[in-house]
């Protein structure tokens, strides 16, 4: 849309998302915008695909690369069908015109919906890959509002249960081994909040942070690649691994409510997600009966970042 302007986001990369069916990743990030605002291409390409994926609402442009290999470009998802400028086949130039979007019919929800992608071929049909978060390469991007930590459970700010279980914990007698839980989102220039794009933790003695037992370890960060479009099954997965959902830490997120449960333990920091991840947790047999504060670090995509920290005492 208009190029070097600040333009509010409604929804941010593998963000929890649940409209009544299974819940997914949010592939991309959702540009606000006006009805029948125009769209521009943000780099050259050649048009793979113009298509639906359901409906007048759902249409869509991916710009690649030339030929019939793997190329990687961009997706342009919400355009008014009469509108759209380009055919597959044809060769574009940053800045030309591809559509305009269409007014969206819930929640004055108007928005351009952009990622990145990835797929083979002369013509794309819709299964592609999404490699990376495309909310990073923006440019220009002066939104100064840090993300917000809610308390996660009654009155304390994380919540504590017993390893992939719903079985919660006092945070004043914790044992074995726990995985905690932070309740934190973002509002990017709009109403509405929205997913962090990382999260880390750390753990140390009550008076003592210099001798950390966990130190400013990766809980997530939102690059992964996500393939809602084709198979799901990297989304499926990440979705159980990376937020809680039961009935104490509900994570939704939709057109009413929008909720952020994060696992900060289901991760070993390398950022690669995968079953080993699952087992990850803070393992309290490891470390004296004692107090010890818990502190996360939230990050946006802007940079902004706000610290969380609670006290809680080991008593195995």
């Amino acid at each position: 849309m208009a190029p070097n302007s600040q333009h509010p986001i409604g929804n941010t990369y593998g963000e929890y998302q649940n409209y009544g069916g299974s819940p997914y990743l949010h592939p991309g990030i959702d540009v606000f915008g006006n009805p029948y605002q125009q769209v521009f291409a943000v780099a050259d390409g050649v048009v793979k695909a113009v298509l639906t994926t359901s409906g007048q609402y759902h249409w869509r442009v991916a710009v690649g690369g030339p030929g019939n290999g793997t190329t990687s470009g961009h997706l342009y998802a919400h355009l008014q069908q009469s509108s759209i400028s380009v055919n597959v086949g044809d060769t574009v130039t940053k800045g030309q015109h591809l559509g305009d979007l269409v007014p969206w019919p819930t929640s004055n929800f108007t928005h351009c919906h952009f990622n990145s992608l990835e797929d083979s071929g002369n013509q794309w049909f819709g299964d592609w890959l999404v490699p990376d978060n495309v909310h990073e390469d923006l440019e220009n991007v002066n939104e100064a509002s840090a993300p917000v930590f809610e308390n996660a459970r009654g009155n304390d700010i994380f919540a504590f249960c017993r390893n992939e279980s719903s079985t919660y914990r006092d945070p004043s007698a914790l044992r074995g081994k726990v995985d905690i839980i932070a309740h934190v989102g973002d509002k990017l220039d709009s109403n509405w909040t929205c997913a962090v794009q990382s999260l880390r933790y750390s753990i140390y003695p009550v008076g003592n942070p210099g001798a950390p037992i966990v130190d400013n370890k990766l809980s997530v960060k939102f690059d992964m690649a996500l393939d809602t479009y084709g198979s799901s099954t990297i989304d499926s997965f990440l979705v159980d691994l990376l937020y809680k959902e039961d009935s104490t830490c509900n994570t939704n997120g939709d057109y009413n409510s929008r909720e952020f449960f994060h696992i900060l333990t289901n991760s070993n920091g390398d950022q690669v997600y995968d079953a080993s991840d699952q087992d990850e947790a803070w393992d309290t047999t490891a470390v004296p009966n004692g107090d010890y504060v818990v502190e996360a670090v939230a990050r946006d995509a802007a940079g902004n970042r706000s610290t969380a920290s609670m006290t809680v005492t080991v008593n195995n």
